[in-house]
């Protein structure tokens, strides 16, 4: 279950969605196309205990955010997905 702020956030992504679908996009000078967004999202808390790899930290955030958008391209054009786990 998406807590409140998860929920505010997914209607931010749809909206800005929303948004670039509704736009041709000029691709040629004679051709525009429309574009579809997927969007996968994943959240981090660092360790608090001493010092942190935040490189390896960073390798697991894009690598739970990559998961997660690959979910969403699965289950279809212009979706959100958001990583119920939390990269610490």
């Amino acid at each position: 279950m998406l807590n409140t702020l998860e929920k505010h956030n997914v209607k931010e992504l749809d909206t800005a969605s929303i948004y670039v679908r509704s736009e041709a996009i000029l691709v040629a000078s004679q051709r525009s196309e429309i574009v579809t967004l997927s969007i996968g999202v994943a959240s981090a808390c660092p360790s608090v205990e001493g010092v942190r790899d935040f490189s390896e930290l960073a390798e697991k955030l894009i690598a739970e955010a990559d998961s997660a958008l690959y979910r969403a391209k699965s289950a279809g054009r212009n979706r959100v997905e958001i990583s119920q786990t939390v990269v610490s």
